[in-house]
């Protein structure tokens, strides 16, 4: 969701025309089938808003499954100058290899949502999930997850984009992306290991791999000034 991008925002907006969105089903907005949670199907979506927008993007930032987001809409032909990788999410999530399945039965139970958004509420469960993505947060920002681990609107379009995300497609799409791209990864994502980029940066025809040694899944919230001047550096 757009907050995520929040600690960033400063350092670009003298510079940019900057547009953040919620993907479909995240955040505060709303889907009305899972289908429409699809990688494809989400890759579709945005580029239909820009297109209802009348909004022109040049480069593109996306961070964890934003990345593979910017990578489809690319594989389909849109036109962007470059696009910035953050953590790329480009293979399963550390292990989730049998994970989507288990979304699957999760999404189709109604149940599951409010039960997951009622310990957001009422147990450290968000504190852990954060622990686990490597980085350190500001008390606020922490806060802002937590607001958004106990929507249950948000918590549904997660499973469901987890039920319905394919990603072999886009690596086998991978060689035919010409858009330059840069990979930025950390050595201590606990959540996508910087191997999924170093190999993508490979497989890419027009891209090239930023190692940080350290901020975690996060990234960009722990370290905005150092994401910001690699986003100048691409552009």
């Amino acid at each position: 969701s757009t907050h995520s991008f929040a600690p960033l925002l400063p350092f670009l907006r003298d510079h940019f025309n900057i547009l953040t969105l919620d993907l479909p089903g995240h955040g505060f907005t709303k889907t009305d089938t899972s289908s429409a949670l699809s990688l494809n199907a989400i890759a579709f979506g945005v580029q239909r808003l820009l297109a209802e927008q009348e909004v022109s993007s040049d480069y593109v930032v996306g961070h964890s499954a934003g990345a593979a987001i910017a990578l489809a809409m690319a594989a389909k032909n849109a036109k962007f100058k470059h696009i910035i990788g953050i953590n790329a999410a480009l293979r399963p999530m550390q292990g989730n290899a049998v994970f989507s399945p288990l979304a699957k039965l999760l999404f189709l139970n109604p149940m599951t949502p409010r039960f997951f958004s009622w310990q957001a509420r009422n147990t450290a469960i968000a504190e852990r999930l954060l622990s686990s993505t490597g980085s350190r947060l500001s008390d606020d920002m922490q806060e802002r997850y937590e607001t958004l681990f106990a929507n249950t609107a948000h918590v549904q379009g997660t499973l469901g984009m987890m039920a319905n995300w394919d990603l072999e497609p886009l690596q086998k799409a991978l060689p035919n992306i010409t858009t330059p791209t840069t990979l930025i990864a950390t050595n201590d994502d606990g959540m996508v290991p910087i191997s999924v980029s170093s190999d993508a940066s490979e497989r890419l025809p027009s891209a090239v791999l930023k190692p940080i040694k350290s901020g975690g899944h996060l990234v960009h919230e722990t370290r905005p000034q150092e994401i910001a001047e690699m986003i100048f550096q691409a552009c």
